[in-house]
């Protein structure tokens, strides 16, 4: 199966900035596409690859269809799929508008992988970079103009992202701090106590 994904995508040798699942204005998919067509040092050069795959809800990125450096697939994709396109993301964009949660289940996917990330700061997708150096991030999204400075930036420092990958006491700090386990008992920790707090007289 690893094979049929890589003669699909051909990413050895790139430096992939990936978005997978819903792509949305939500997520700020418009954005990344908007960038990426306006900027010839990203939509020109071979060297680098956007691949945005998922549902698109509410978007058209239609514009992006013209390059040879971008795959969009408007699919929802199996999980031997995400998984591959996941692992062989040199940079994993979580560029929100904004969250109504605290953590998102893509970034702790990455993180699982020790997957760089570039992140907007909104909600606690920016908590990580707080631990460890894992990545970038950006304040808003919607400034078109730092965010194509990011991935310009990000673009010109593939030893950066080779270093961040073989981190692995940063990446300890980060698995530690996202022990699920620990998660889990502080929650059933706070059920009991709310629990308690109602029945109590």
């Amino acid at each position: 199966m690893k094979a049929g994904f890589d003669r699909r995508y051909h990413l050895d040798g790139k430096i992939v900035f990936t978005s997978l699942g819903e792509q949305s204005k939500y997520k700020g998919t418009d954005i990344i596409a908007n960038v990426w067509a306006e900027t010839p040092e990203l939509n020109e050069n071979e060297k680098c690859l956007l691949i945005m795959v998922g549902r698109q809800r509410g978007i058209d990125v239609s514009k992006l269809k013209q390059f040879g450096n971008v795959i969009i697939d408007d699919r929802k994709i199996p999980n031997e799929e995400y998984y591959y396109l996941m692992t062989h993301a040199s940079v994993y964009l979580l560029t929100y508008r904004k969250t109504s949660f605290s953590q998102s289940g893509a970034l702790m996917t990455a993180i699982t992988e020790r997957i760089p990330i570039l992140v907007s700061n909104v909600g606690g997708l920016a908590d990580p970079l707080k631990i460890a150096d894992i990545g970038w991030m950006i304040n808003d999204v919607c400034d078109k103009e730092e965010l194509r400075d990011m991935l310009l930036h990000i673009l010109n420092s593939q030893e950066k992202i080779k270093s961040i990958k073989a981190d692995n006491a940063g990446w300890s700090r980060i698995h530690d701090f996202y022990d699920w386990e620990r998660i889990s008992l502080q929650t059933q920790q706070l059920y009991h106590e709310i629990i308690s707090h109602q029945t109590s007289p």
